[in-house]
C-alpha cells in the first residue's frame, strides 16, 4: 500500500509506517577558514574594545590621581 499521494503528502493510516520527524537538524559544520572569517570583525571590535577601555582606564586614573594630590 502506498501512504504517499501525487504530490508527496504522506500521511500515517492504519497499514503505512509510523512517519518519525527529523528533529534537532544542526547546522552544517563549517570549515576552519568559514570560522576565521566569521571570527574576524568580532575579533576585531574586542581588540578595539579592550584598546578604548585600557586607555580609558589610564586616563582616569591620571585624573583622579591630580584631584587627590
Amino acid at each position: 500500500m502506498n501512504c504517499c499521494d501525487e504530490f508527496g503528502n504522506c500521511r500515517q493510516g492504519r497499514d503505512c509506517p509510523a512517519r518519525i520527524e527529523r528533529v534537532r537538524i544542526g547546522m552544517a559544520h563549517l570549515d576552519a577558514e568559514m570560522r576565521r572569517d566569521r571570527m574576524r570583525p568580532l575579533v576585531k571590535w574586542l581588540v578595539i574594545y579592550a584598546v578604548v577601555m585600557i586607555a580609558t582606564w589610564f586616563t582616569l586614573n591620571a585624573a583622579l590621581a591630580q584631584v587627590v594630590a
